[in-house]
């Protein structure tokens, strides 16, 4: 199945440029979008938009282990100059992490929350990202990868010691796990793979794949091995993301007709569509701590 993506203005538009790619989605130009960071109760409940201090594009929110804060990318509309911004449930900006001409997105923190793992893309060149780590202060920047090639989508092993990351560094997405200093890069599996999350007993990675042609989630062990499927419809899924019990999976689909977030029961693969009464192009799930609520960007048509 081939998907459509609009093309979106600012680091939102790179970022999702290189999402496309990684998505596997022929992308067509379009009206410039704007997103909004939405919250949302577990249950559907609750939905209402964050107000974002001082205005900007945002993407790719990543919630802090202690509750307190939300990593995301803020662009100017418009423009491809996206940082990396730490801000309360509230929208009220607290500190920049990331201060350079590149664009950073898709944020993952580390267990303990004193670092966070993001990508670094230079200008619109979607075919090459890096992933660094960045200490929550907004010091210690380090770079992870040098390959020459896209990474997508990047999570930490529960002990905060292992990485998990999508790549293209041979020629086609797989799954890889690397040390957190970037040392041992290993394939994890020879299928297609990108934007994995690894389960909090640390058993498990869900994953995006188009191995079987659509894009459906999938689980493995987090060893590798004993691959299997998770949905199997005639549309898109992607960019899943365990909750903090492992009881549940988050992730985003177009199978109602428009992209909304939706909510798996792992021990029945029960889906439900939280997001359905918002109408709009949603993306990028995070869950807060006590697995409550989801922080995600939603995104309109400019008239």
């Amino acid at each position: 199945m081939q998907s459509h993506l609009r093309v979106f203005a600012g680091v939102a538009g790179a970022a999702l440029l290189a999402a496309a790619v990684a998505w596997g989605i022929h992308v067509h130009a379009s009206a410039p979008q704007v997103g909004t960071l939405y919250l949302v109760n577990a249950d559907g409940s609750g939905l209402r938009p964050i107000p974002l201090q001082g205005g900007g594009d945002p993407w790719g929110p990543a919630w802090s282990p202690d509750g307190r804060a939300l990593a995301v990318t803020i662009s100017t509309p418009g423009k491809a100059d996206g940082q990396l911004w730490l801000i309360s449930p509230d929208g009220t900006r607290l500190r920049q992490l990331t201060h350079n001409a590149n664009n950073n997105y898709l944020p993952a923190w580390s267990p303990d929350g004193s670092r966070l793992l993001f990508l670094s893309q230079r200008g619109r060149n979607v075919e090459t990202a890096d992933l660094y780590v960045v200490n929550a202060d907004g010091g210690g920047l380090r770079q992870l990868t040098r390959n020459d090639a896209q990474e997508y989508g990047a999570s930490w092993s529960p002990d905060g010691s292992r990485i998990v990351f999508g790549s293209k560094q041979s020629g086609s997405w797989q799954l890889y796990v690397m040390n957190a200093d970037g040392s041992d890069v290993t394939a994890l599996d020879s299928g297609d793979g990108n934007a994995p999350s690894w389960s909090p007993d640390g058993r498990s990675i869900v994953f995006k794949s188009a191995r079987t042609h659509d894009d459906e989630i999938y689980l493995m062990d987090a060893a590798g091995g004993n691959v299997r499927a998770l949905t199997a419809e005639p549309s898109f899924s992607a960019e899943p993301v365990w909750s903090p019990d492992g009881q549940r999976i988050a992730f985003v689909s177009d199978r109602n007709g428009h992209r909304d977030v939706f909510i798996m029961a792992v021990a029945s693969n029960a889906v439900t569509d939280i997001t359905a009464a918002l109408h709009r192009y949603d993306d990028i799930p995070t869950w807060s701590p006590d697995g409550r609520r989801l922080a995600f960007v939603a995104h309109r048509t400019k008239s």
